[in-house]
């Protein structure tokens, strides 16, 4: 049986009749209203109190129209608790008890933290309440005036485990892969469809008794959340970019001395060139970069029109390998000042897996030079994270800036035509890549 408390709204069952509490009055007297005929009774304080004593009020709730209607008091005597609850209880009276002991309380962050930490610091509390959570346990004890209202409810908690079967789970797990497969907007709807489908074509090879219950939208809704959140990035923009957006390096390479690790990869430039004789736009040309890991310095380089190949390649590693001559200055005001000194033969040259660096030619001239060449994993451009930063740092900050730049997005252009604005011809950013 609830405890008994006279307050307003409260319903009670009083010799078979339910009695609704509709007024307290300040003498003591107590305005009862009569559930089934609405007939209103005045009935002495004592007398409702007898009443409980001789065991004729057999229950006690909140009317479904009181503001705290789902508070619900515990009934049983407090030694039936588990000393968990206990404990709980005990440290939620001691908060509220020393807020009272300051007044009435003013439910603000800033009343109420100082309290608060420096009862926690009293009792050793390492997760101290917020102030939000102090309001709750003040409503419920205002609204009750019990202090039972504070005990926490922990076995009225749910089961967090998923109650399906381990087909139906496999199912769901089919049906979400091929909803992902199908569509990288799937959502909830179309893969409940595609579970439903799955479990009723099980269900029919099975006796009814044996049948496995088709999970709701809702379950199915939870089920999906439970997901870490790599599979969720997995299954909307595909492994690489989970694997990207996931991953984690705990030591990169390092390298000791020059000429150690060189790095070779292309790109194509975000600018406009224009041929020389006519002023007419060509295109963006394709630049291949070797660049030495150690002094993340450019050790050679080829430009030009053509798509990425093995003569650019060869280029590169040409260029990266002779000493420097001094170029011819295109652009008069601008001249070279200082030298170009690095060259010499890489211990290793590290390349990706494309089609230009696969094929004997490469091989035969690395092992001529008593090199070791390496291959990066597919899709993997962080293992030579050197010369793809150098190439964006290079079209950032530079082919940006230059007239005639395309961006990096055709977006970001607006209005702005890079081939109408192209002004530097092939040679010309020749010279302004190596001042």
């Amino acid at each position: 049986m609830l405890g008994f408390s006279l307050q307003k709204n409260t319903v009670s069952d009083w010799n078979g009749k339910q009695f609704l509490i509709e007024r307290v009055q300040p003498n003591g007297d107590i305005l009862l209203e009569d559930l089934a005929d609405a007939a209103m009774t005045i009935v002495c304080h004592d007398e409702l109190l007898c009443a409980f004593e001789m065991g004729q009020i057999t229950f006690v709730r909140l009317s479904t129209n009181h503001s705290y209607n789902q508070v619900r008091i515990y009934g049983r005597p407090l030694v039936d608790l588990p000393e968990r609850e206990k404990a709980e209880i005990a440290r939620r009276r001691t908060y509220l008890k020393k807020i009272y002991e300051m007044g009435n309380p003013i439910f603000t962050n800033a009343y109420i933290k100082p309290i608060v930490d420096a009862t926690a610091a009293e009792l050793g509390d390492a997760k101290p309440p917020s102030a939000t959570t102090i309001w709750r346990w003040h409503q419920r004890f205002l609204n009750s005036s019990d202090t039972r209202a504070l005990i926490p409810r922990f076995d009225r908690r749910g089961s967090k485990k998923l109650r399906q079967t381990p087909l139906v789970l496999q199912l769901a797990t089919d049906a979400i892969e091929e909803a992902f497969e199908a569509s990288p907007r799937a959502n909830i709807p179309s893969i409940y469809s595609r579970l439903r489908a799955k479990v009723d074509t099980v269900n029919r090879q099975l006796d009814h008794a044996q049948q496995h219950p088709i999970p709701s939208m809702r379950t199915l809704r939870r089920m999906f959340d439970r997901l870490e959140v790599y599979e969720k990035v997995r299954l909307r923009e595909g492994k690489a970019a989970a694997e990207k957006q996931f991953r984690l390096s705990e030591h990169s390479v390092e390298t000791t001395m020059i000429l150690e690790r060189v790095e070779i990869d292309h790109t194509p430039l975000d600018l406009f060139l224009v041929d020389e004789m006519r002023s007419l736009p060509l295109g963006r040309p394709t630049l291949t970069i070797a660049l030495d890991h150690y002094s993340r310095m450019v050790l050679g380089y080829h430009l030009s029109f053509d798509s990425p190949s093995v003569a650019a390649v060869m280029g590169a590693l040409r260029h990266a390998i002779l000493p420097k001559k001094k170029i011819a200055d295109v652009l008069p005001d601008l001249k070279v000042e200082h030298k170009w000194e690095p060259y010499g033969v890489p211990d290793l040259i590290v390349v990706d897996n494309g089609l230009e660096f696969h094929g004997n030619s490469l091989e035969s001239v690395v092992f001529d030079l008593g090199s070791n060449l390496e291959y990066c994993p597919k899709y993997e451009p962080r293992f030579k994270g050197a010369v793809e930063r150098y190439l964006g740092t290079l079209n950032r900050f530079f082919a940006h800036q230059l007239p005639g730049t395309s961006l990096s997005r055709f977006q970001d252009r607006g209005d702005y035509d890079p081939q109408k604005h192209a002004l530097l011809t092939l040679g010309e950013f020749n010279h302004l890549e190596t001042v």
